[in-house]
């Protein structure tokens, strides 16, 4: 997997990998991070930076604020 792009954001670090003809996008946040595949050969690497908004990432956050929370309430 090879490291592409870095793009800064305030909640999060998001990375784009190549990989086998596919985009992994990695927002990594403090806690918890997922990764998501998207098909080389589908969307080139411009168009995939461009839809990678600000809103988009925040809703990641946003479900990873409620997964943190659950897992407080395990965890104590």
């Amino acid at each position: 997997m090879r490291e592409i792009d870095k793009i800064n954001h305030p909640h999060c670090l998001v990375k784009i990998y190549g990989l086998n003809d596919k985009w992994i996008v990695r927002l990594d946040f403090s806690k918890h991070a997922i990764e998501h595949k998207f098909d080389a050969q589908t969307i080139d690497l411009q168009t995939l930076k461009n839809k990678i908004t600000s809103e988009w990432i925040d809703l990641h956050a946003s479900i990873f604020n409620q997964l943190y929370d659950r897992t407080k309430e395990i965890t104590g």
